[in-house]
């Protein structure tokens, strides 16, 4: 009986090590491909003009007195960290945005969703939010999937897609209203054939349009001014990014050896 006793020791004692070698905890979804979540917190390298320089967004601006700033927190709105971008004449040309480096080339879907709110709603500015290859300059875009408010075209927000591969743009008018001093959030979920567009949390506008896939594109803020107007601003709270590649990384998790 000892023997039998001795034997089931012994085995015990070569296989738990085994078993638990083999249940190493590893992190999931590293490798599954990009998340950028930005609460512009990190403090800014200021240049003339003011513009915020930024770990994952730049502002910049293109012409005119605009200004992209960091911003202290406002108020009850729980912004830890904040970016204001300001327009203030005829032709102010403005873009907060990412690296133009974002494709959907080899993935399978480009997500974006920011915080924001605006101090005032006028004539001749659009403020600009989604993926473009030219966020502040719209005239010379190739491909997007944006939001945009601008007062001249509607009173509503305005959802807008446009593709160099097929030549074609499309814009679908929401029933959602823009707003004074409200915090508002969008989301733009882009995938090969279809782009679908949220305000608030709720869906309101799929485009049947495919980007095109060797375009590159950068994500976040543009506003351009298109005529006389009384300076306005809009407070960017956090933007975040995600791709999803079709062909996951393969890193080694380093706690695996």
């Amino acid at each position: 009986m000892w023997l039998i006793a001795l034997l089931i020791l012994i085995l015990v004692c070569l296989l738990v090590p085994a078993a638990f070698k083999k249940r190493i905890p590893t992190v999931q979804n590293v490798n599954q491909g990009l998340v950028v979540f930005d609460d512009f917190i990190e403090p800014s390298a200021r240049q003339a003009p003011l513009s915020y320089q930024g770990t994952s967004f730049t502002g910049a601006v293109l012409a005119g007195a605009a200004s992209v700033d960091q911003t202290v927190a406002y108020g009850d709105r729980n912004y830890p960290g904040a970016v204001a971008i300001a327009v203030n004449t005829s032709n102010d040309q403005v873009s907060f945005a990412s690296p133009v480096v974002l494709t959907l080339d080899h993935s399978t879907f480009l997500d974006t969703q920011t915080r924001f709110f605006l101090s005032g709603l006028i004539n001749n500015v659009t403020h600009t939010f989604g993926f473009s290859d030219a966020l502040g300059d719209r005239g010379s875009e190739g491909d997007a999937a944006v939001i945009y408010f601008n007062k001249n075209t509607s009173n509503n927000y305005v959802c807008y897609a446009k593709s160099s591969d097929t030549g074609t743009s499309t814009q679908v008018i929401t029933t959602v209203p823009g707003s004074i001093s409200t915090d508002t959030y969008f989301r733009i979920l882009v995938t090969p054939n279809f782009i679908y567009y949220y305000i608030n949390s709720v869906l309101v506008a799929t485009i049947n349009l495919s980007l095109n896939p060797a375009v590159h594109l950068g994500c976040g803020w543009g506003v351009e001014v298109g005529g006389a107007i009384t300076p306005v601003t809009m407070v960017v709270d956090a933007i975040s990014i995600t791709q999803q590649f079709d062909t996951p990384r393969t890193f080694v998790n380093p706690a695996s050896q």
